[in-house]
């Protein structure tokens, strides 16, 4: 008896002298879970994706790590985990464009940690890589830039365009950006509301569900070139009728549709049927006694349609008859004209001032650019016309007045009126992009740069 009393203390001290030290308690979560895009690779008849996770480990007493991953049509999932002390993974086999959350815990012998690492949100794809064009045509307020898409990244690009700024590498979190499509295709952008005689700094950029990539960094300094000047109104007709002026000159839509611009950019000018397309604008009495003044805007049409001259412009107002009319219509003659492919201006009932002919071609746009002198004591001097830049030379006649009071209560793009201000006749057939009108006399380097952009 005193033998077994003598051997269980014996026991107890063996059996605890024996037992390891472990945890007490569950491990803490790991923090700063990170990841990244790694590659994409071929899978069978597929493409296949993988990236890498990190994050820090917190816990001194965890035997390893759990990785969870869900998907926009599962929950939460273990897909992985990891050794003690091994602080990164690699996650394989994922669909292409495709965003996957992932979180981290910790777990041993005890269970797992009673909370996450920090959700951390990837897709499936690479920053599109994209170059950035050289920067042309620079004036006092604005430049031409652009952009071209090497590679997509595996992804469909959502939004391309080019950002700038006063200070090196913008970002597109700055408002001072361009959005240009959402394709593949080689674009220009152009950079407006800039600062004469300043040094700024751009980069093209596109987007995809990935992230956005950004070119090559370019500078340039603008001059004193300034087309902003004496602006009344101007269209740009960027997916809509809005007066871009700051004077809130918006035009009203009928039946005119948003067509691409010279550049090739979706939805940058309108497009007129010839029959019941116009577009209505505020400008009631907004050229009384403007003894200077220069209309501006690109046109394409194929100039073929029987109607001469089909309206551009027109802010007019008929008092009674015809003769008594007083405003101005801008037209375009066509193949059938005694003068075609030539321009016409009529600014009182009776007289109507024709361009040379074939000044213009069809399915091409032009810069038409109109300048009105009613200082110039010779009526035949008093209009000017620009094509693409080019001077022309005068082209008024003896019924072209001095402009003075109008009660033009209607102005619109797309067609002219009658003796019945509200009637609409000779409708335009093509696109009018980029309609300006100045209260002055613009310079031969401003209608350079406009024929250029």
């Amino acid at each position: 008896m005193k033998k077994l009393i003598f051997y269980i203390p014996l026991l107890l001290i063996f059996f605890i002298s024996c037992k390891k030290d472990g945890p007490t308690q569950v491990p803490e979560a790991p923090f700063l879970l990170k990841g990244e895009m790694s590659a994409i690779y071929p899978y069978y008849n597929e493409v296949r994706a993988e990236v890498n996770l990190y994050w820090n480990d917190t816990s001194a007493t965890e035997n390893g790590f759990k990785i969870e991953r869900k998907s926009d049509t599962s929950g939460f999932i273990v897909v992985g985990a990891t050794r003690k002390n091994v602080t990164t993974y690699k996650d394989y086999e994922l669909l292409v464009n495709k965003e996957y959350t992932y979180r981290i815990s910790a777990y041993n012998d005890i269970g797992s940690s009673t909370t996450y690492s920090n959700e951390i949100k990837l897709v499936t794809a690479f920053f599109p890589k994209v170059t950035t064009k050289s920067v042309t045509d620079t004036s006092g307020i604005s430049a031409l830039c652009g952009g071209d898409i090497v590679d997509n990244g595996m992804a469909f690009v959502t939004m391309k365009g080019v950002v700038w700024s006063t200070s090196p590498k913008p970002t597109i979190d700055l408002p001072t950006k361009t959005e240009d499509g959402n394709d593949n295709k080689s674009y220009w952008s152009v950079i407006s509301n800039l600062a004469e005689n300043t040094k700024y700094y751009v980069r093209a950029y596109a987007t995809n569900a990935g992230g956005t990539g950004y070119g090559n960094e370019l500078s340039f300094t603008t001059n004193n070139i300034n087309t902003n000047k004496g602006l009344m109104v101007f269209y740009p007709f960027a997916g809509n009728p809005k007066d871009s002026s700051g004077n809130g000159y918006h035009g009203v839509v009928t039946n005119a549709t948003l067509y691409d611009d010279r550049f090739y950019r979706f939805n940058k000018s309108y497009k007129f049927d010839s029959y019941s397309s116009y577009i209505t604008l505020p400008l009631v009495k907004l050229l009384n006694y403007k003894q200077q003044l220069t209309f501006a805007f690109w046109i394409y049409s194929d100039f073929q349609y029987p109607i001469s001259p089909a309206g551009v412009f027109s802010h007019w107002t008929s008092i009674g008859n015809p003769t008594n009319s007083v405003g101005i219509n801008i037209g375009i003659n066509g193949s059938n004209a005694a003068k075609p492919y030539s321009v016409d201006v009529k600014m009182s009932g009776a007289g109507t001032a024709t361009s040379e002919s074939n000044v213009l071609t069809s399915w091409t746009w032009h810069s038409v650019i109109i300048v009105y002198d009613g200082l110039q004591l010779n009526p035949t001097n008093r209009l000017k016309l620009y094509i693409d830049g080019v001077d022309k030379g005068n082209f008024g006649n003896d019924y072209i007045p001095a402009f003075t009071n109008n009660i033009a209560n209607t102005s619109i793009i797309g067609a002219t009126t009658g003796i019945n201000s509200n009637v609409k006749i000779n409708y335009f057939k093509g696109a009018i992009d980029e309609f300006r009108i100045y209260n002055r006399i613009i310079t031969s380097d401003e209608i350079n740069f406009i024929a250029k952009h």
